[in-house]
């Protein structure tokens, strides 16, 4: 409950090297946190830990929108963790989130996620970014921003040869 970062993450470390049930727990609620680092540590050690309770967590802090920053290392480190169905806390994590930074990380981080479900939803969203790009180049002839569109290019990418073993 410290406020100075420093203290906590010291405190955090400690309990990461002594480990034990408890840890989840003792983490979710610095996702919080007022500071990026303590964020950041907290983000490292559910992944690490793993589990259905830290992968919801997680799920929540990338769909909050309260942190964008840390939301990047949140959704990458979420597709990692093992049997905890990481696809279905991404998408649902996307669509909670309208921060284009948010949904270009999920989009990235769903490349580990090989389902026909993930595949549907890329190839929806590299549709509806080409359309708002054109629409965006059309009116300003600046654009629209196109890293969703190029995120999710490559994840559909990478997950069509998991899939079915061929390129794009």
């Amino acid at each position: 409950k410290d406020e100075d970062y420093y203290v906590v993450i010291q405190a955090l470390a400690i309990l990461d090297a002594v480990g034990g049930p408890e840890l989840p727990g003792r983490a979710i609620p610095l996702l919080r946190h007022p500071h990026a680092k303590v964020r950041a540590l907290a983000i490292r050690i559910l992944g690490k830990v793993g589990g259905v309770k830290g992968a919801q967590a997680l799920a929540a802090a990338v769909s909050s929108g309260e942190h964008p920053e840390e939301a990047r290392l949140a959704a990458q480190t979420l597709s990692l963790i093992m049997n905890v169905e990481a696809d279905k806390l991404l998408l649902a994590a996307y669509r909670a989130n309208d921060n284009y930074d948010t949904r270009v990380a999920v989009a990235v981080a769903l490349s580990r996620c090989p389902t026909a479900e993930v595949e549907a939803f890329l190839v929806s969203i590299t549709r509806q970014s080409f359309k708002e790009w054109l629409k965006g180049l059309f009116g300003r002839f600046t654009g629209a921003p196109k890293d969703l569109r190029e995120a999710a290019l490559h994840s559909l990418e990478e997950i069509r040869k998991e899939l079915h073993g061929k390129k794009g």
